[in-house]
């Protein structure tokens, strides 16, 4: 009697483990029609105000309120972008541009990377260059060009170095700010495992600046763009930033114009990769 009790009542205690596996996982709520309209309407403000800009720009200038010599129109400009594209030279200045701003970039990546995770490894190194990193970059960029010219001379090595020197410092000081914020706890631990040093910098130290990395990186592309546009417009013997410079000496505001809107869109959707990998790679804290 008293076994048949106790079977009973372990029976009623023990899980129907049968039942949980009939059982089905909980389904994220479906998206109503009204839950997607509402995520569209911050893309399609963003597009109507783009078509009113571009509306009144137009109105404005075949009425003649603005000078359509200097300030030409958003129709002239299509024009002008379509026999621009049909020629095909944008496509060699963009590929000068961009073979010039890759090299650069990927350089003050990769080296703006280590050298702010060496600097926030060391409280020394931190001190001695903070004050240093702050006035460097509190000083425009682009007024270095003409000691870069000076040092290297007018062509290509130019114009990389000054994407390097436009890029380099986002990094370095975001990387420094990944590094100081890494948790005490994961040093504790590496250094408990008798960690080599090397291998806490890419194991540890580097995972866990990703973040802020990712950000300094897309600081770092709109201030190269910059440098290499400026460098261009100096020394350029090609490029986007030198086809801006020719049509405007020719007077043609639409050429300059429609050059100027094909740089805007390979800068958005350039920062749009950007973010995109930030969002991929880097979404979470790094104090999760």
């Amino acid at each position: 009697m008293n076994d048949t009790v106790t079977k009973t009542s372990a029976d009623r205690a023990a899980p129907d483990v049968d039942a949980a596996k009939r059982q089905k996982p909980a389904r994220a709520p479906r998206m109503t029609w009204s839950d997607r309209l509402r995520n569209l309407q911050s893309p399609l403000y963003n597009l109507l105000g783009i078509v009113i800009l571009l509306a009144a720009w137009q109105i404005c200038s075949a009425t003649h309120l603005v000078d359509p010599t200097f300030a030409s129109s958003p129709w002239k400009i299509l024009v002008a972008g379509k026999h621009l594209y049909s020629q095909g030279d944008i496509y060699t200045a963009l590929g000068q541009t961009g073979k010039e701003f890759g090299i650069g970039e990927l350089i003050s990546i990769v080296a703006g990377t280590i050298i702010g995770l060496v600097i926030g490894a060391s409280r020394v190194l931190y001190d001695m260059t903070r004050g240093l990193i702050d006035i460097l970059y509190s000083v425009p960029h682009v007024l270095f060009l003409p000691v870069i010219i000076f040092w290297f001379g007018i062509g290509s090595t130019s114009r990389v170095i000054i994407v390097i020197w436009s890029g380099i410092l986002p990094l370095v000081i975001n990387t420094v700010a990944g590094s100081r914020a890494l948790n005490a706890d994961y040093r504790r631990v590496s250094t408990a495992f008798c960690t080599p040093k090397l291998k806490r910098f890419y194991k540890v130290a580097l995972p866990a600046s990703l973040p802020f990395i990712l950000s300094g990186i897309r600081l770092s592309v709109g201030r190269g763009l910059i440098g290499i546009i400026v460098a261009e417009f100096f020394m350029g013997s090609g490029g986007i930033g030198f086809m801006v410079q020719f049509h405007m000496s020719q007077l043609d505001t639409s050429g300059a114009m429609a050059v100027i809107v094909t740089l805007c869109v390979a800068a958005l959707l350039l920062n749009s990769f950007v973010a995109w990998c930030e969002k991929r790679f880097a979404n979470w804290s790094i104090n999760d």
